[in-house]
């Protein structure tokens, strides 16, 4: 049986969501620091949760760095959740805890590569477009 791995962005996949339209959230799971998108929320909960033993999560909006926190978990459930969020994200979450549904396929990514992204920015060439 072929073990399961957190799938993370490239650095093009990088420079796609930072300049793309998609809303990203920064996620803090007490040991790694890493980004995805919005709309991957309920999968990323539960995947983690479930398949990699993250107790606990928290979720910040990635535009406002860690000022907002959107959400808090314990396993798959929400802890703490704001409004908005529990409404975009409770039916697929629920869903996916109950087993209806499975994960969707998602990627994230990881801080430091994050940081080497904007580190290459600084210098000047766009990693996007290799000018």
């Amino acid at each position: 049986m072929k073990e399961k791995a957190i799938q993370f962005c490239t650095q093009d996949e990088i420079a796609d969501l930072i300049n793309g339209d998609n809303r990203l959230v920064y996620i803090d799971d007490g040991y790694f620091e890493t980004i995805g998108k919005y709309e991957d929320l309920p999968d990323i909960i539960v995947d983690l949760s479930l398949n990699f033993g993250v107790n606990k999560l928290n979720v910040y909006d990635y535009d406002k760095g860690n000022s907002e926190l959107l959400l808090s978990t314990f396993g798959p459930f929400l802890n703490k959740c704001n409004s908005q969020v529990r409404k975009d994200i409770i039916e697929r979450l629920e869903k996916l805890q109950k087993g209806t549904i499975k994960i969707k396929e998602y990627k994230l990514i990881d801080e430091v590569d994050l940081n080497e992204y904007f580190e290459f920015l600084d210098g000047g060439i766009d990693y996007a477009r290799n000018e």
